[in-house]
């Protein structure tokens, strides 16, 4: 079944299912650890801050994208991001410093969206650049 389809597809694939597990591990994480340093109003709100600013930079992502011309490129520098974000976040704060932990999560989560919004779109667009090869046209 593979054979009909270009030899970059299954890369794609496996690369958009890592950072959607990523991604959502990520929430049901930070949802938890939020949940022992603030109120259940404030976990909610910064949620909604957080998954909002998501689709925000998605849309700088594909501006970004479209003057670059590069939507590969664009892809592996928002998985680079992703991969700094997730590492931010996994460094450990005692509990009593509320501060420490709150710009370390702030700081992990921006750069997360901005690796998200540059891969978001442009992982679709990697996509359809495969299948514009005539070869693959009639699929």
């Amino acid at each position: 079944m593979l054979n009909k389809h270009p030899k970059g597809l299954l890369t794609v694939v496996l690369i958009n299912m890592c950072v959607c597990f990523g991604f959502y591990f990520l929430t049901i994480n930070l949802i938890l650890s939020l949940e022992t340093k603030f109120t259940h109003s404030n976990i909610w709100l910064f949620y909604s801050i957080f998954y909002s600013s998501i689709f925000i930079f998605s849309i700088v992502g594909g501006l970004i994208a479209d003057k670059k011309r590069n939507h590969k490129g664009i892809v592996f520098v928002g998985l680079i991001l992703m991969t700094i974000g997730f590492f931010i976040i996994a460094i450990p704060t005692p509990v009593s410093a509320h501060i420490v932990f709150w710009v370390i999560t702030c700081l992990g989560l921006l750069v997360i969206v901005l690796g998200r919004g540059l891969i978001s779109g442009n992982i679709q667009a990697v996509i359809g650049q495969m299948y514009d090869n005539p070869e693959y046209s009639k699929i």
